[in-house]
Order: C-alpha cells, then structure tokens, then sequence
C-alpha cells in the first residue's frame, strides 16, 4: 500500500519497472511531468530512461536526497536532462567536475554515449589526444586493460613523433611480464607510414624489441604499401597565437597562417564561471605561459576566456593536473645540479623557491634558485607532489625546454643553455646595451626554434636553435597591449572566420 490519495495517483513505466506516484509531487519536481500531465492529462506515462537513475529521480523527489558517483553520474545527468531537472544537473556537472581522474576511463569509455552532452565520444577523445604524454607518464595508465590502451593508442593523439606511442606501448607492457604476448599486436597501433626514419630506427634498436619482436620488419609498413591502417598523420604542427587587451574584460586573438600572415579571431569576453575542471570541450583550449606561471582558458566557439588559478588551492590548474594522471615520479631518474657556470650534479636535497613549472613531453621540470644562494638549479623532472600543489615564488627565470635544451634568461638577463643529455651550459649576455628589463620579457618557442617577446615594444626576437644567434623576427602594430605570444595546440577548425578568402582564375 502507498501514502498517496488515488485521485492523485499516476502510474510511471520505465521499461521492467512500473511506479505508482503522487501526481502533484512529481510534477512539482520534474518539469517534464508536469508539461505532459498539463498537455496530455491521464493516469499512466511510459518513458525509456536507465532505471537506476530514473529511481533515484524518484527517490529525490521523496526525500530532496540523491547519492552521485562516479558509476552513476553519466546515466543519472541524462536522466536529469531528459527530465528537465536543473538542479541535478548541476549537481551531476559539479561533481563530475571535481572527482573526474584518469582512473575513471576504463570505466567511463564503457558508458559513454555521443549524445551526453556531460561526456561524450568527442570529449572523451579530445581529452584523451590533448592528454596524451601526460597520460602514460602516469600511475593509471599502467593499469588499463588491454582494450581500454589499443582504444588510446588508435587515436589522432598529439605527440611530436610517433616515437611517443611506442614508448607508451613499452612502459604497459613492461609493467607485467604477463603482457608481453601483446608486443605485436600493440605495435601495429604504430602509425608507421608516418614514421620518419630516424624514429623507425630507434625503435629498431631499441633492445627489448631486438629481444622480443625480431620481426619488426614484416610488422611495419610505409606508404603506398600500408599493412595496419595508418590513416591520417598523427604529429601536429603548434600554432603560433597573440593575445591583446582590447579593455578590462576583452581581449582579442589572432593565429599566425604562414607567409607572414595573422588571422585576427575576433575578441572574446571575460568569463569567470566558466568551469576549471581539468576535462573540458574540444573547443576549449588552456594556453599556459611566462614560464608555466600563467595561464588562460579560452573557449572558442562562445568567444570567452577565463584566467586561471595556476597553483596554491584545490582547483589550481597544477594540482589538477597532479590529481587527475597521478604523475609516477621515479627519484632515479630525476636529475638535480646547479647551473650556474659549469654543471654540478648534486644528489642531495636543496630548499628550492618555485620559479618556474617547464613541461616537457608531458612530464614537470623546474629551473629555479635555492632559496639561500643565488645559484641557478634545475631539478628534471621534478619528483614529489609539493612541486604541483605549492605556490609560486617570485618570478625569477625566464625559462623553455625544446628538444632537450632548455633555454634560459635570468634577472640579469643573461642567456643560458642547458643541454640536459649532454649536461653542458653555454652562457652569453646577447642584451646588452638593448634597455630590456626583465619583468618585460616573455620567452616560449615555436617550430625548432625559441621566440622571445619585448611587450612594451611589440618587438619579437627569434633565436636560431642551429645557428645558435638572434634575429628580430619584426614588430606588432596595435593600440592594444600585447598579453602574451605563445606557441599552443589550438583546435583551428573551431575558429570562426571573420572574412572569407578564395582563389580567382
């Protein structure tokens, strides 16, 4: 028997189930009811929703009371969405927002659906390619089944080189020995017909593979003769964007083209409730710089951004980071020295200020001063928590890793690099007499090669990585004042254009 007066009953069925319920309480909760009891009157409703999330609705709607995990948070927001129920959308936004880690792909990769606008195959995928090096330099990843890695590995994943993939592969296959029977199959993920050279012969070489798969040869392919369906290339080329102050809340964003062309991408407004979690749109990109202290959020498509909180709190961009792959620090391999004028490899630990936060191939390194002497250091990669959770110190090094070189600047504007294979320091003063100040300067690299920005002068300086010298790379014109010139992955087919362009015969 139930509580409710038979003249306020309507019978709900929901596919193997069939509720009897008050008619004025659920369409005093649930939108959808209420618009269906008013159009179409009656006493029975029939609907297709997961039956776990739609009795817990009906749970709430009893007792203003709903449990949310993580096993349950997609079905029940598509419940809520289906149902017109805000507020448990929300709650559902919220807390995936905040208990979301690569821990929970296995399992969400099985219950995702395109049309969860919570998680969907897009976002999923999105999170997963952008992720990537940070994924397998990961706790978790060692842990995924064999399915759940042939489905990451099969992606347009952004790595520089497909080098990257096999080293994935290598490091899940080496975490137990039981897995080694898929060396091959795993291999054929490889997108070998995009391969240069140079990387299929390291992977050749590489001494587990000599052991284990001999027969790279046959397994591996090229194109025109391609044996695992390579599809598209892989590795994509970084863009090189500006970001201008149009007015307190505005900025504006242009994308350089090639052939010393920038589109302009239009101004985007300030947007402080746009959410932080560390999984978001395909169509919004987090474009970090001045040395991993700063960083923005744009979101293409709705044309705002929002400034984020880099460290120092739970939600701070790093300790989100941290959080979600659950970097896998090895105390081996991390390298520590000073710097300064020669390389001085110490083993011991040093009290370090927070200077700067470099990732590299998806792993944090730091180039910083301890805090009882004005020695330069650098600690690659960094290997304890506290480095993605405490807060910046003063800013003090100006500071970019490509190809295994960090490039520095220092307060006194000297320019250091450190080959961090060969463990060398070349040091110079290229500045002098150039009236540059420090706090001026912003240093990045794009392509092969490092760019540094003067912003009170709109000047862009380029150093030549091979010919080792400095070149100006020209001057930009505005009104506005330059925010940042940063080299980012950027989704461009989200960009709209302001203008359209095409060829005349």
């Amino acid at each position: 028997m139930t509580q409710i007066e038979s003249a306020d009953q309507i019978e709900l069925i929901n596919r193997s189930s069939s509720y009897t319920v008050s008619k004025s309480l659920i369409c005093a909760k649930i939108p959808f009811f209420n618009e269906l009891c008013s159009s179409q009157g009656g006493e029975k409703f029939q609907v297709n929703l997961n039956e776990s999330s739609l009795e817990s609705v009906i749970n709430w709607v009893h007792s203003d009371c709903i449990v949310i995990n993580m096993n349950n948070v997609l079905q029940l927001y598509e419940a809520a969405d289906d149902l017109q129920i805000a507020s448990i959308k929300s709650l559902c936004q919220l807390f995936f927002d905040e208990n979301f880690s690569a821990k929970e792909i296995p399992a969400l990769i099985k219950l995702v659906r395109d049309d969860n606008s919570l998680l969907n195959f897009n976002k999923i995928n999105s999170f997963l390619s952008r992720n990537f090096l940070r994924l397998i330099n990961g706790e978790y990843f060692l842990e995924f089944p064999l399915e759940v890695v042939k489905y990451i590995l099969s992606l347009d994943t952004c790595v520089e080189t497909e080098y990257s993939v096999f080293q994935a592969i290598l490091k899940w296959i080496k975490h137990d020995k039981l897995r080694g029977v898929h060396l091959q199959e795993l291999m054929k993920c490889i997108r070998w017909c995009h391969t240069f050279k140079d990387c299929y012969v390291h992977i050749k070489e590489d001494e587990f593979i000599v052991k284990n798969l001999p027969q790279l040869d046959e397994l591996a392919c090229e194109p025109g003769e391609c044996r695992n369906s390579c599809f598209n290339k892989r590795v994509k080329e970084k863009n090189l964007i500006s970001l201008l102050y149009v007015d307190d809340n505005i900025m504006s964003m242009s994308y350089y083209t090639g052939d010393n062309c920038w589109e302009p991408c239009g101004t985007f407004e300030r947007d402080n409730q746009m959410p932080i979690g560390v999984i978001s749109e395909e169509h919004v990109v987090d474009v970090i710089f001045n040395s991993g202290r700063t960083g923005i959020r744009i979101d293409l498509v709705g044309k705002k951004y929002r400034w984020l909180e880099m460290s120092g709190s739970s939600s701070a961009y790093y300790n989100q980071l941290y959080d979600c792959f659950k970097p896998k620090f090895d105390r081996e391999s991390s390298y520590r020295a000073y710097i300064q004028d020669g390389v001085k490899k110490i083993d011991h630990w040093v009290d370090l200020e927070k200077n700067t936060l470099i990732e590299n191939k998806g792993v944090m390194n730091i180039i910083c001063y301890p805090r009882k002497d004005e020695k330069l250091y650098c600690f690659l990669p960094v290997e304890h928590v506290d480095w993605y959770k405490h807060k910046f110190a003063d800013h003090r090094v100006h500071a970019v890793i490509l190809n295994d070189a960090c490039y520095i600047i220092t307060k006194s504007l000297t320019f250091r690099i450190f080959d961090m294979v060969k463990k060398t320091i070349e040091k110079s003063k290229p500045f002098d007499g150039m009236n540059y100040t420090f706090e001026d300067l912003q240093l990045d690299s794009h392509e092969a090669n490092v760019i540094l920005l003067i912003k009170s002068q709109k000047k862009v300086m380029m150093f030549d990585t091979r010919k080792k010298e400095w070149t100006s790379m020209g001057q930009i014109f505005s009104r506005y004042e330059i925010m940042a010139l940063v080299s980012t992955d950027i989704p461009v087919q989200f960009i709209k254009k302001l203008y359209s362009k095409k060829r005349v015969k």
